[in-house]
């Protein structure tokens, strides 16, 4: 058994205990009447997660495949903390669990989307500190895209915090179409590796 087949055997639970998450919360807003028309918002988030972690994914078993030698810190440091925030980004997400109803699902989603916020951006700061360790800092910073989210989502952070569920209809239209463009260009890159 290779490195990559024995550490692989890890993310692979973390990945699949993810997106079991996100499928679970996907289905209680199926279930409520009116689902695409009342919570849309919701809907499009989590199925743009379940795509961006089956992009991960593929994304670390192409670079992983190759590894001949993996130390324990290289582990630890790039894929298992890839693949545990993309746990705690599906866990944190804006929609309850089936027994955690106590309040409309657009409250819960205002109520939660700060915490959810912050670990995304936490994933954010271990994407750019992967690429700096990966690329050095020569000319880094001017094409990172992680880093010029991470400076934008640290800023409106403080906004995020304020919004009503309208505001966060709003954004959503403004931001979606450039984070499936994201997820798209993604998914090719993965495709033709």
């Amino acid at each position: 058994m290779s490195i990559f087949e024995y550490s692989s055997v890890l993310l692979s639970v973390i990945i699949g205990l993810a997106i079991t998450k996100l499928l679970n919360k996907l289905s209680t807003l199926l279930r409520e009447q009116d689902c695409f028309k009342r919570y849309w918002v919701q809907i499009a988030l989590i199925i743009s997660w379940v795509w961006m972690t089956i992009a991960i994914f593929f994304t670390l078993f192409i670079f992983a495949s190759d590894i001949e030698f993996l130390s324990l810190s290289n582990f630890v440091f790039s894929p298992f903390i890839t693949t545990t925030l993309l746990f705690f980004i599906a866990d944190f997400s804006p929609v309850p669990e089936k027994d955690v109803q106590s309040q409309s699902l657009n409250t819960y989603f205002v109520n939660a989307f700060p915490r959810f916020f912050i670990v995304v951006l936490l994933w954010l700061l271990h994407i750019i500190l992967l690429n700096i360790s990966n690329l050095g800092f020569g000319g880094w910073i001017l094409v990172d895209p992680a880093f010029y989210t991470l400076i934008g989502g640290v800023f409106f952070y403080r906004f995020v915090k304020n919004f009503t569920f309208r505001h966060y209809q709003l954004l959503s239209l403004a931001v979606m179409p450039l984070f499936y463009g994201g997820l798209l260009l993604i998914t090719f890159n993965v495709a033709i590796s």
